[in-house]
């Protein structure tokens, strides 16, 4: 469980990973997919359309890897959710097959689709830290 909450409004309760670390699963061009589901509950009413991301760092903070989506392919935007709700969506990341092994980063998080302004944790923070990856 991570139990963190974003600007009052949403709580990512936890996420599960699949295989990020390992590249198994091939695509056209060598890429390799990583899948991210997360959970969240909201926490109040949004009236801003919020994108959920998840972004693979670098050792740099460098993000090498990302994808930044509306929920649920775009079929529950933030908007839609209400107070109390727990709402599960996945994420794929395309993991380029050039990418280095190494220490990467796995983080999450919440932006408002307009500004690109982040949600923050109560510390300030604008992303929480899912996972260390050895990308291999």
């Amino acid at each position: 469980r991570i139990d963190q909450t974003l600007g009052n409004l949403a709580t990512l309760l936890g996420f599960e990973n699949a295989e990020c670390g390992i590249r198994t699963a091939k695509r056209p061009g060598g890429d390799s997919e990583c899948r991210v589901k997360l959970w969240w509950r909201a926490e109040a009413n949004m009236p801003e359309s919020y994108k959920m991301f998840v972004h693979l760092l670098d050792a740099n903070g460098v993000p090498r890897a990302q994808a930044d989506v509306i929920p649920q392919n775009g079929a529950r935007p933030t908007w839609s959710w209400l107070p109390g709700e727990i709402i599960a969506d996945e994420i794929v990341l395309q993991i380029p097959a050039d990418l280095p092994a190494g220490q990467y980063r796995l983080m999450a998080g919440l932006y408002n689709e307009l500004t690109g302004q982040r949600l923050t944790l109560p510390d300030g923070t604008d992303a929480i830290e899912l996972a260390a990856i050895d990308l291999q």
